[in-house]
């Protein structure tokens, strides 16, 4: 299957948005599907196993620049699938993109979203005016509304989108993210602390990343 994968990375401190983006475009390489990745240009010296890369030169969150991203990965996604069709699109999700919804149903391409955290939560947090939270509310709803599927990453989350956009649960799937218990699980603390020359008590604190080297 080809697939055309856009996403509008943050880059943040952690790295976890542009992590977590190729943790999935590399798994679904790995299962033999043909991946084309649309990203902003700041993460081009990235080189991700079994990805093509597409890079949107023109981006930013101010809007003239959420513009420029919107319509060059938009040229993007018509240019490659006029050489050679995609058979879906795959998208993370943005507070915007109006030109997406349409495009998708242009180019009659089975549309697939992925929801991480509540993004509405997460504008009124950065303060956004009521103007732009009910703009991301109507560009959200709508872009669920023409979505085949919707990908979420906890079952809270699935449960706001199928409640409060109405979208039926049946389009709805949940991928929990967290610690895969078949691989980590406890064992006998006091041996690994010995092992490792780490204090038998008190409280240790660790960071569990990512096993993939990043470049910015």
């Amino acid at each position: 299957m080809r697939i055309a994968y856009l996403a509008l990375i943050e880059i943040d401190v952690a790295n976890a948005c542009l992590v977590h983006t190729r943790e999935m475009a590399e798994e679904l390489a790995a299962l033999g599907h043909e991946v084309t990745l649309v990203l902003p240009r700041p993460v081009r010296m990235q080189a991700w196993r079994g990805v093509q890369h597409v890079w949107v030169r023109w981006w930013g969150f101010d809007r003239l620049r959420q513009w420029a991203f919107f319509v060059e990965s938009a040229w993007h996604l018509w240019r490659g699938h006029r050489h050679r069709r995609f058979d879906l699109l795959y998208v993370r999700e943005m507070a915007r993109h109006p030109l997406l919804r349409g495009l998708a149903r242009w180019l009659r391409l089975p549309l697939f979203v992925e929801v991480n955290g509540w993004l509405l939560d997460d504008l009124r947090l950065l303060g956004a005016s009521r103007r732009e939270l009910g703009a991301a509310e109507r560009d959200q709803g709508n872009l669920f509304r023409a979505a085949l599927g919707i990908l979420a990453d906890a079952v809270g989350d699935a449960e706001r989108v199928v409640r409060y956009y109405g979208i039926p649960k049946q389009r709805v799937y949940v991928q929990e993210l967290g610690t895969n218990t078949a691989h980590f699980r406890p064992g006998d603390k006091r041996r690994v602390r010995t092992d490792l020359g780490l204090p038998l008590d008190g409280q240790i604190i660790l960071f569990a990343g990512s096993f993939h080297r990043i470049m910015i």
